[in-house]
């Protein structure tokens, strides 16, 4: 009787400890498991999807937030923006390695092993990676979806991608299969750019012109105005044609965040809707604002200008 009640006691905290180590050993695979079907979720939700923006000092790469403070050290030989939670960055084991690309996360680990000799940003879950001067497609996991063969490939939209091989275009599908391209009509701007004679105006979905072609010029529709060239200056047409920022720029970019870059005597700057400068031109290039900076330039020097004109980060090399 004694010894059946020891047995007792002796067994049942047996039986609590092995349910309680494959327990825990379930989570342990299913969290593996979950970390490498998405690598990088976990340091998106970390950071909260606080946007990195590429910097260059002395040389190498690395990338600040949205303050100017660098949080991912200069490691890297070229580093270029983040799209879909990865940037695709070049390193080198030697300084006298050609650089090898891969793509890291927004804690800056390295998701995908530089081993490709180029590399561009993601667009529907695919990258274009390039081995030699030829050109395929991964995904996000590194995956090699399309081997490099095609001499170009464009980034995908609506599913598909336009490609050059062996002098011939046609566009393929995800998986690297020749397709007609299928546009979803209620998903593209309502007015797509066009020319006729030598002059450039808008058309509708169905191919009708609704914007003359008149200008010299003209770029896609952003924040419902368009740049449009007259007698060689850049101004702004609304999407009923009506000239709503004269023509006197000598450059001129789309808007984004309610602000476009302008040239004005060599210089270039901001502009509002309104058509006033608001941050005076003072660099020899710049683009256009994405998270609240935008990259700009004096001479080969690359820096970041934010909404209210302040430099977060002044131009480096």
């Amino acid at each position: 009787m004694t010894r059946n009640h020891h047995h007792t006691q002796t067994f049942m905290p047996k039986v609590i400890l092995t349910i309680g180590g494959l327990l825990c050993c379930i989570v342990i695979i299913v969290t593996i498991l979950q970390s490498q079907s998405n690598p990088h979720s976990s340091c998106t939700i970390k950071k909260g999807k606080q946007p990195l923006f590429p910097v260059h000092i002395d040389g190498r790469s690395g990338y600040i937030d949205r303050e100017g403070s660098l949080v991912i050290s200069t490691q890297y030989k070229e580093a270029d923006k983040f799209y879909e939670g990865l940037a695709a960055v070049a390193m080198e084991k030697f300084p006298w390695d050609k650089p090898k690309w891969g793509y890291i996360n927004y804690c800056g680990e390295m998701i995908i092993q530089p081993r490709f000799d180029d590399a561009y940003a993601f667009h529907e879950d695919r990258a274009i990676v390039a081995i030699g001067n030829r050109y395929g497609l991964i995904d996000s996991n590194g995956r090699i979806i399309v081997n490099p063969r095609f001499d170009k490939i464009s980034k995908f939209d609506q599913g598909t991608a336009h490609v050059l091989l062996d002098g011939k275009e046609f566009y393929i599908n995800k998986f690297g299969e020749a397709v007609k391209p299928q546009l979803d009509l209620s998903t593209i701007n309502d007015l797509v750019k066009a020319e006729s004679e030598g002059k450039w105006g808008f058309v509708d979905k169905l191919g009708h012109f609704v914007i003359k072609p008149k200008f010299e010029s003209v770029e896609q529709f952003s924040e419902g105005l368009a740049v449009v060239q007259i007698n060689g200056k850049r101004g702004y047409i609304n999407q009923v044609g009506h000239i709503v920022i004269p023509p006197r720029f000598d450059g001129a970019a789309t808007f984004s965040e309610g602000l476009a870059a302008v040239e004005i005597d060599s210089k270039w700057g901001f502009i509002n809707k309104r058509g006033e400068v608001v941050i005076k031109p003072q660099f020899d290039h710049a683009y256009y604002f994405v998270d609240g900076l935008a990259q700009v330039f004096l001479g080969n020097s690359m820096g970041y200008v934010d909404t209210q004109g302040k430099l977060v980060w002044q131009p480096t090399e």
